[in-house]
């Protein structure tokens, strides 16, 4: 059950994020070249000053973020494309909710999904680029919710497995062949939405050898997948050759 403290985390995260879409709209070319470490950068703020975040740990993890230009987002690298195209936003949020149900401190967790929900769903809406630079950002943002919100090395091995395909993906089908379509995507989500978001939740006061299994299990059925995508996309590719 949600508090009355989380809800206003929840909220104040929403209203954040829309502010990051205005930014991304009318401000100034290097903020938006760098929106989505902006998104991590707000939700950290909103977890100094709404939950339990020290704020030198924050603004060490802002300032990282905010060091890396999203090229892609401002017209740069087009031939850059995540496989999962303009969606990878929107399964970040997927994976934030996984630390969220497996971490002892959920502030963190709570205010990136919230800040990053209406720039996901802009993001999918427009159709916009996901290249390396916001892939990279996209990760460190579940990462640090899992390290930030737990409260020991078990919890983050497995929460830190629910960022899953945003960065197997890439990984394996590289950023070169444009986003999936069709069944290959199909494929990709569903492993990220029943393997690697609950990850996390099963690995929820196990010990650390359990959690060291539990996530590596969930990266290797990652990449599992990935590379059978990888198999039939080339396949498909001799077909029509």
């Amino acid at each position: 059950m949600l508090s009355a403290h989380l809800i206003v985390i929840g909220v104040v995260g929403v209203a954040l994020g829309v502010g990051v879409l205005l930014v991304d709209r009318w401000g100034p070319v290097w903020l938006r070249a760098r929106v989505f470490a902006l998104v991590g950068a707000v939700a950290l703020g909103c977890s100094v000053q709404l939950g339990s975040v020290d704020l030198p740990v924050a603004l060490v993890l802002a300032v990282a973020m905010l060091s890396v230009r999203e090229r892609a987002a401002v017209g740069e690298d087009a031939d850059s494309q995540h496989p999962l195209g303009p969606l990878a936003p929107a399964l970040v949020v997927a994976s934030l909710v996984g630390v969220w149900a497996s971490v002892p401190d959920v502030e963190p967790a709570l205010a990136g999904g919230a800040c990053l929900t209406p720039v996901a769903i802009w993001w999918w809406l427009r159709r916009r680029r996901v290249g390396p630079a916001e892939t990279a950002v996209l990760t460190s943002i579940v990462l640090a919710a899992a390290v930030l919100g737990s409260a020991g090395w078990p919890v983050v091995l497995a929460a830190c497995a629910t960022v899953g395909m945003v960065l197997v993906a890439p990984l394996v089908l590289g950023f070169v062949g444009g986003a999936c379509t069709g069944a290959a995507m199909i494929a990709l989500v569903v492993a990220h939405l029943l393997v690697s978001v609950p990850a996390g939740r099963l690995a929820l006061d196990r010990s650390w050898s359990i959690s060291a299994i539990i996530a590596a299990a969930t990266l290797a059925v990652d990449a599992a997948v990935a590379l059978s995508v990888r198999r039939w996309r080339g396949t498909r590719r001799r077909a029509d050759d």
